[in-house]
């Protein structure tokens, strides 16, 4: 499944490219996946998040290779079971949770700030559709959130 969006603003391009390569930046504030976890890989990171279908809460996790070049920036992601260690309690939530979905997919942000998400694999209507929703509502407010991540950056 695929889906385009665009994102328009007053802020200069270039800036505001710059600002979305931060994967920490960009998941947190563009994405259902509120938390990340480091690698010993470069470029490398994980994402967990919990998503819900029509009738189920289930858990999201992946793991997540960044390419960033002065014209596109990728997150290429493998979505998968079981890739970071939890604590007990969220152990121990996850047995009322759906299963968790396998696949691959990639979200894409090019020069012009259009945004491709890419996702094959299991659940895959509930993944894009989350995904799409959230940046969606951030799309509203993206320049007041670029405002402020340029005056907490210095930029």
């Amino acid at each position: 499944m695929r889906v385009n969006i665009k994102f328009e603003t007053s802020h200069e391009r270039e800036v505001v490219f710059y600002i979305l390569s931060d994967h920490i930046f960009f998941f947190k504030n563009f994405t259902p996946f509120k938390f990340i976890f480091p690698s010993d890989e470069e470029n490398v990171f994980y994402i967990y998040g919990e998503l819900s279908s029509l009738f189920s809460v289930f858990p999201v996790e992946a793991k997540v290779r960044k390419f960033v070049s002065p014209v596109k920036i990728s997150y290429v992601m493998l979505f998968q079971p079981k890739l970071i260690k939890l604590p007990k309690e969220k152990e121990l939530d996850m047995m009322y949770m759906g299963t968790e979905p396998n696949g691959s997919g990639k979200i894409e942000i090019n020069e012009f700030l259009e945004v491709l998400i890419e996702y094959e694999g299991e659940k895959e209507k509930a993944i894009v559709s989350a995904i799409k929703k959230t940046i969606e509502k951030s799309k509203r407010e993206f320049d007041e959130i670029i405002r402020k991540e340029r005056i907490a950056r210095h930029i």
